[in-house]
């Protein structure tokens, strides 16, 4: 049975890094996570086919303009 996005959330090891929603889709906690990455990579969005949760600790982001953060959020969004 898959999880909800909602309830991986509440696992203590992943609230204790008080993950961002960067999203304002009001069913996105209720969709069903099929598989979960970790990745600092800019440009992974292609190498994702949607229900994926992608964990990031940010340092990747950090170092870019707005703008390309705007992009990697859109571009992951795209994906699904």
């Amino acid at each position: 049975m898959p999880i909800l996005l909602g309830a991986a959330l509440e696992y203590q090891s992943l609230r204790s890094a008080e993950p961002k929603l960067l999203n304002d889709v009001p069913e996105a906690l209720s969709r069903p996570v099929r598989w979960v990455h970790s990745s600092e990579v800019l440009d992974i969005a292609p190498l994702l086919s949607g229900g994926e949760l992608l964990l990031s600790g940010g340092q990747a982001l950090a170092g870019v303009t707005a703008e390309r953060q705007a992009d990697y959020v859109r571009d992951l969004a795209a994906r699904g």
